[in-house]
């Protein structure tokens, strides 16, 4: 073989998508410019003026799932049916601008958002002074990974080990079968059903361990009850998890409440 023609090919690297997605705001930002998913003013993902906008949640929540409250004990909902989690929490309500950062991530293939969305959900973490020892992105079926290209969840999760130094383990969990969407089911009952017993989990990997498990949105906390009976049946000693959003609820007389029908998305 021709040296020159060797060495050619020696530079003619195979795309990468973990390194074009690790390069970030750096190269890439020169190239194509960011707009601010809220305002499209150039130069930010997400602009000071529109993250003065998202409404954080706060204030009295279920001390198991997190859901905002009128009282400090458990909810209904946790009192009937205890979830095999430890404890669940949300930076941010689904609506407004957080909402617009999901769905560019989620449905218009930007990526960087990413980004901001880890750095969050790291920053929200450091409050929690939860202890764990690895993290585990819910998992997509195999259907909608070839669908989407990526997993939302596993693209948050890198961000977010970026800044905490805390491990990832993507093939921690998996899915046993492809289901339907939950933002097309309207009831609780509906999505406990559809992902009841769907996810499981490597022994080898989780069992002895405290798992923190990362998903973009929580509404009924169907999805993240199902990972963590899968994780405790792996021997997990604890499980905890951790959204950017959540869904479901609104702002009235100064309460967050319950709606009656969960948000169709």
């Amino acid at each position: 073989m021709n040296s020159s023609n060797h060495t050619a090919q020696q530079h003619r690297q195979p795309f990468n998508k973990k390194k074009l997605f690790s390069m970030g705001g750096t190269a890439l930002d020169w190239l194509f410019p960011p707009a601010c998913v809220g305002c499209k003013r150039p130069g930010f993902e997400l602009c000071p003026e529109c993250r003065q906008e998202i409404k954080i949640v706060e204030g009295r929540l279920c001390p198991i799932c997190g859901i905002p409250h009128l009282d400090y004990a458990d909810c209904q909902l946790c009192k009937q049916d205890p979830p095999a989690f430890n404890a669940l929490r949300s930076w941010a309500i689904y609506e407004g601008v957080t909402r617009q950062m999901i769905h560019a991530l989620k449905y218009g293939h930007r990526l960087s958002m990413a980004l901001p969305l880890g750095q969050y959900l790291a920053n929200f973490f450091e409050t929690l002074n939860w202890e764990v020892d690895m993290i585990v992105p819910v998992p997509l079926s195999s259907r909608r990974q070839q669908e989407r290209g990526y997993s939302q969840a596993t693209a948050i999760a890198r961000v977010f080990k970026r800044h905490t130094k805390i491990p990832i383990k993507i093939n921690a969990m998996g899915r046993l079968k492809h289901t339907s969407s939950q933002v097309s089911l309207s009831s609780v009952k509906e999505r406990m059903e559809n992902v009841k017993d769907v996810f499981w989990a490597s022994p080898s990997k989780v069992k002895g361990k405290r798992v923190l498990v990362i998903d973009d949105v929580c509404t009924s906390s169907a999805t993240m009850r199902s990972c963590a009976s899968a994780l405790k049946k792996a021997d997990a000693t604890e499980v905890f998890g951790l959204t950017v959003a959540r869904a479901g609820f609104y702002h009235q007389q100064e309460e967050l409440t319950l709606v009656d029908s969960l948000p169709i998305d």
